[in-house]
């Protein structure tokens, strides 16, 4: 990289680099107008924070999330919608693969949005929250054993996949 001139340069207060303004984000309060660290090492301190506070920032997202169901729908919506051609793609890739799944999948939500089916509580935990259901053969897809999302995906760890039973 060429070492900008002085009268234009920044030099960042994390790497010591010399960098254009534009390499700076803006800061209205900064008296150039620039913030001190460039926006490389304002990523990097940004990823090194959310490594160290990680629990923290993902139960305050939870919470947020819980506070606020009808925007957070809202928001998963809006990118349902900017992103549907990758769900569409995603999703036809996922029933050319799997047939059988995705027609048991079907055969599953046409029957509840029918009222032929109810969905029954957690299998494990008895939970009635973001139930789902998990077919043992798919060749029978009205036979369900009902699932949390998290029980589901513990039962596929260490029920269904007899390899993972020991933890290492």
């Amino acid at each position: 990289m060429t070492t900008p001139d002085s009268t234009t340069s920044i030099i960042c207060s994390r790497c010591g680099d010399a960098k254009l303004p534009d390499e700076f984000h803006m800061d209205k309060k900064a008296r150039n107008g620039r913030r001190s660290r460039c926006r490389l090492c304002d990523r990097l301190a940004g990823r090194a924070w959310y490594q160290a506070n990680r629990a923290r920032t993902d139960a305050a997202t939870r919470q947020w999330r819980k506070d606020h169901p009808e925007r957070t729908r809202e928001i998963q919506r809006a990118h349902h919608q900017r992103n549907r051609s990758d769900h569409n793609l995603a999703t036809a890739r996922y029933g050319a693969q799997y047939p059988e799944r995705a027609a048991a999948g079907r055969a599953i939500r046409d029957a509840i949005q029918a009222g032929d089916l109810i969905r029954g509580s957690c299998f494990a935990c008895e939970s009635t929250e973001n139930v789902e259901g998990h077919h043992e053969d798919y060749s029978r897809p009205y036979e369900v054993m009902w699932f949390c999302c998290s029980c589901h995906k513990i039962y596929h760890l260490f029920v269904d996949r007899p390899e993972n039973r020991e933890i290492k």
